[in-house]
């Protein structure tokens, strides 16, 4: 089963990649509740911003995605946890 989710999560991904990162609502639908989750963990100040900061990390590294050959949950939470912990250090330098 949880073959099929990362099947599903990788057409969303696919196609928002696709369609040139236009019609985000669906990514953000799929993947929202996987980026809140980090962005508490990293006790961001911010998540939303955050969060938008990960969706276009996202648009600009998109290319890099399927060569990775990681699922998209993961390839998006790897790219999210980079980004947190950025601001996580620029906001602890506040």
């Amino acid at each position: 089963m949880s073959g099929s989710l990362h099947d599903c999560n990788d057409e969303v991904l696919r196609a928002f990649l696709v369609g040139g990162g236009q019609d985000l609502y669906l990514c953000v639908k799929v993947f929202s509740p996987l980026l809140f989750a980090l962005a508490a963990h990293y006790r961001l100040a911010q998540p939303e911003e955050a969060i938008y900061l990960v969706f276009e990390e996202v648009r600009r590294q998109a290319a890099c995605w399927e060569p990775s050959g990681l699922p998209a949950q993961l390839w998006i939470a790897g790219l999210a946890c980079r980004r947190f912990e950025t601001l996580g250090r620029a906001g602890s330098a506040a």
